[in-house]
């Protein structure tokens, strides 16, 4: 029987976005082959659309299309509080240095150069899922600290008024980034991840 782990994994939501219809139907049939739900955009305005109407947990998103590329996407993105922490995996056969210092300073999580293989893409994914489940591990422990230590009297004030005792929660894209600078760790006992870009 799947361990329940792995039932969330291929329970997740994958969102491909590209203005070439032949790409998207390919990268979802990838994506369904490992077992992801696919959900299909053709351009940047219906990403947007759909990843506020949904829950999406990994966008896969085209870097070179019309109207709006996938650079004004990612920032769109990252300035909804409501759509800032879906890791955003960038699918372009632009391979350059530049673009990708662009992406990541915009927040991008990972990239993959055309043409896409279908292990490649699905390990690519999980990694991202990995991160995810550490980051909310890690708010986990933090607000279960945060707990005891309430429990145990240490929220009153400090001597001399100087303020109160208290954990702060990180915000869920503060965690997630947290993850992928202490070396990536997903729940590995805290083995630490190499870099994933190409």
């Amino acid at each position: 029987m799947p361990s329940a782990a792995h039932q969330q994994e291929h329970a997740a939501r994958v969102m491909v976005v590209d203005d070439d219809r032949d790409t998207v139907s390919i990268l979802a049939h990838h994506l369904q082959r490992e077992g992801f739900a696919a959900i299909e955009a053709g351009s940047g305005a219906q990403c947007l659309k759909l990843a506020r109407e949904n829950l999406v947990d990994v966008i896969l998103l085209d870097l070179m299309m019309p109207e709006m590329d996938g650079f004004e996407v990612c920032r769109r993105l990252r300035n909804d509080p409501a759509t800032a922490a879906i890791p955003i995996i960038m699918v372009t056969a632009r391979d350059d240095i530049d673009a990708r210092a662009e992406g990541m300073r915009l927040g991008v999580s990972d990239f993959l150069a055309k043409p896409v293989f279908r292990r490649q893409l699905a390990n690519r994914i999980r990694a991202q899922l990995d991160m995810i489940a550490a980051a909310r591990a890690n708010e986990a422990a933090r607000s279960r600290l945060a707990g005891e230590a309430k429990d145990d009297g240490t929220d009153e004030p400090l001597p001399g008024g100087s303020g109160r005792r208290r954990e702060a929660r990180a915000p869920s894209r503060a965690a997630y980034l947290s993850v992928r600078r202490d070396g990536r760790r997903a729940e590995t006992g805290g083995a630490p991840r190499p870099d994933r870009l190409i």
